[in-house]
């Protein structure tokens, strides 16, 4: 195989990676809001903290390739990216426990608002992550492909979100029928 053809192996998968956990919040918002009370205000509010951080990471991760190795930044930031989504639901984990605990006898919560504000910081944080990832993939793709095949490329690199639907899909139907076959 031939090194440009790694190159975009490895680029695509990279770029399927971050794109997962792009667009999960609307996924995961009906468990959070049950499990967690929140309201649809919130919901809009963590829409605008990722919209945030990743608008303006696209634009600091844009000047940040000129002076840091795009490879180094794509990868560091799909590796911390990664580690703050698999952190993420152990953190609200332990303060889901901790917040049940601040429970009234009147069944009032005492202060739901931490809760909010954690969500809120971690979603930004994605957001900051997923933002930097845009300019540095697009910086390999003009250092390490030619002129003539960047619009091809690019554009196979970005139909990775039709295939994160059917990877998602995929693995709904999969938990579907493993729910059917455990229950029967």
């Amino acid at each position: 195989m031939s090194e440009s053809a790694t190159t975009l192996m490895v680029l695509y998968l990279a770029n399927l990676c971050y794109a997962l956990p792009k667009r999960s919040l609307p996924a995961s918002f009906p468990f959070m809001k049950d499990s967690l009370r929140l309201s649809n205000k919130d919901y809009g509010n963590f829409s605008a903290g990722f919209s945030l951080g990743y608008g303006l990471f696209k634009l600091i991760g844009g000047v940040m390739t000129d002076f840091v190795s795009a490879h180094r930044l794509f990868a560091c930031g799909l590796m911390a990216a990664s580690l703050l989504n698999c952190i993420f639901p152990q953190v609200i984990n332990l303060m889901n426990e901790d917040f049940y605990d601040n429970v009234d006898k009147n069944g009032s919560i005492i202060n739901d608002s931490s809760m909010v504000h954690i969500v809120w910081i971690f979603w930004t944080l994605n957001g900051v992550l997923q933002g930097v990832g845009g300019p540095a993939l697009s910086k390999v793709v003009i250092q390490n492909f030619s002129s003539s095949r960047r619009s091809a490329i690019w554009s196979n690199l970005h139909s990775v979100r039709i295939k994160r639907k059917m990877i998602c899909l995929i693995y709904y139907l999969i938990h579907v029928c493993r729910q059917i076959i455990l229950d029967i």
